[in-house]
């Protein structure tokens, strides 16, 4: 399908787990007409949802947004089971679900109606060839947490932290604020996200990190994605 035609992309990448929270909508950067959809879908269907305006480097909807095409990714929030084989159906939140297909609904009647494409004010990338030869994909690193995708005052909020393999408790805790990744300064997710790529699990890498306005430092091996 043309790309020139395709006046906003919609994806709904992990929305199973709501739980009486309010649905995340990612990408809301992309578009100046985003915040203003979801003031009129708020109202429509009584359903509140927390906008993210950050530019992230994750999900089906980057694509889209790097070839100019406003894109949002509807996200139902992280959990303990998030990408793990212990997110087992019966942890499905049905009545959640449903708040996601309300307004899911309204923002594709939406935008089928539109005649005009949106304001675009996302950041477009560079194209990227594919290589003759399909190198051997490199496991991707973590923190081991979900980061807080609400805060946006400068540097990564820990929303949830991991236990270890062993069962050990992280040593980032709820609320913490990640600041610093080795050498690498994190004020927001996108660089926490380039700042990741730059390290292998396995690694041993110094943090910097908040909690109650201390500042703190600590080793941490990073885990595979």
């Amino acid at each position: 399908f043309p790309v020139k035609k395709i006046i906003g992309v919609v994806n709904l990448d992990t929305v199973g787990r709501l739980n009486g929270k309010k649905p995340m909508i990612i990408g809301t950067g992309s578009a100046k007409e985003w915040k203003f959809i979801f003031m009129g879908v708020g109202y429509t269907t009584g359903i509140e949802s927390d906008l993210i305006g950050q530019e992230l480097d994750a999900s089906d909807q980057i694509s889209f947004i790097r070839n100019g095409i406003p894109g949002i990714q509807i996200f139902s929030g992280p959990h303990l089971d998030y990408h793990r084989p212990s997110d087992t159906p019966e942890k499905i939140d049905t009545e959640g679900l449903v708040k996601i297909a309300k307004i899911s609904k309204e923002i594709l009647i939406y935008l089928s109606e539109r005649e005009l494409p949106m304001t675009f004010t996302g950041k477009i990338g560079k194209a990227i060839s594919k290589p003759a030869v399909t190198p051997k994909k490199k496991a991707r690193a973590s923190i081991g947490i979900m980061p807080d995708f609400t805060y946006s005052s400068g540097g990564v909020k820990v929303g949830m932290a991991m236990k270890s393999s062993d069962g050990k408790d992280h040593i980032l805790m709820k609320g913490d604020i990640v600041t610093i990744i080795g050498d690498n300064k994190v004020s927001n997710l996108k660089e926490y996200s380039v700042a990741l790529k730059k390290y292998s699990p396995g690694e041993k890498v110094e943090i910097t990190f908040l909690r109650n306005d201390k500042e703190l430092k600590a080793i941490i091996v990073m885990r595979a994605r």
